[in-house]
């Protein structure tokens, strides 16, 4: 899909709608245990990071904000320990 230029055009023209909405699932899976699924997802990475840097990297700190902030609710007690 990658491959095709009418594809890749489109979502040139529109990765800043594209990308924050699949910004979080490309991160998570390019730690995938699958090989196949982990280097797709690091490719993706790559072609959106090539196209728009300061998107890709907003996108970045907005993925590690709400991971944080995710694992603050999870853990809302201090450790005992």
């Amino acid at each position: 899909m990658w491959n095709s230029d009418h594809i890749y055009g489109l979502v040139q023209q529109n990765q800043q709608v594209i990308l924050p909405l699949v910004f979080g699932a490309l991160e998570r899976n390019s730690h995938h245990w699958n090989q196949a699924v982990h280097n797709l997802s690091q490719n993706v990475k790559k072609i959106f990071q090539e196209m728009d840097k300061e998107l890709f990297h907003r996108c970045m700190n907005e993925f590690l904000k709400a991971e944080a902030e995710a694992k603050a609710v999870s853990f809302p007690f201090p450790s005992l320990s």
